[in-house]
């Protein structure tokens, strides 16, 4: 019993020095959070995934993302809180699907689904944003498509 007290003590002031970092991404499919140390040493991994249906591709409900978001990082904090010191964490990144438009209310309540990155449905607005784009500065930024946020943006109101 002695050197299990022992062993807890040495473990508990060779954390002192370390720092921990949790990433956490949003995908198309569920959110996965990691802990890693200040080597990069990867420390634990957790994972929710979410139904994803045909529709899937063009929108999704945000309040699910939070909530396998929330279940992932509870389960990777309760998994590592039994070995390492929480309060070590020292940031926290976050990423998420790339040109997806959620928009929310003054309180961060979505008023919408989330129209995904991967819906093409926007050809007008798309073609609409390009050619105002093109009037104001010919050669400036020209590149939307039916996939970019700002023609996904105008098809909500339309």
């Amino acid at each position: 019993m002695e050197d299990d007290k022992g062993l807890l003590q040495t473990n508990q002031r060779m954390q002192m020095n370390k720092a921990y970092f949790i990433g956490i991404d949003i995908g198309t499919q569920g959110a996965r959070v990691l802990m890693m140390d200040d080597n990069g040493v990867l420390l634990g991994a957790k994972e929710q995934g979410f139904p994803i249906s045909d529709q899937s591709r063009e929108e999704q409900d945000p309040t699910r993302w939070w909530s396998s978001c929330r279940q992932s990082i509870s389960a990777l904090c309760k998994t590592l809180s039994v070995e390492y010191d929480l309060s070590l964490v020292k940031s926290i990144g976050v990423t998420s699907t790339s040109g997806t438009i959620i928009p929310v209310d003054k309180n961060n309540v979505p008023l919408h689904p989330a129209i995904m990155y991967s819906d093409g449905r926007s050809k007008e607005e798309a073609a609409y944003c390009k050619a105002t784009a093109l009037a104001a500065k010919a050669k400036g930024y020209t590149a939307f498509n039916a996939s970019s946020g700002l023609p996904n943006l105008l098809s909500i109101g339309s």
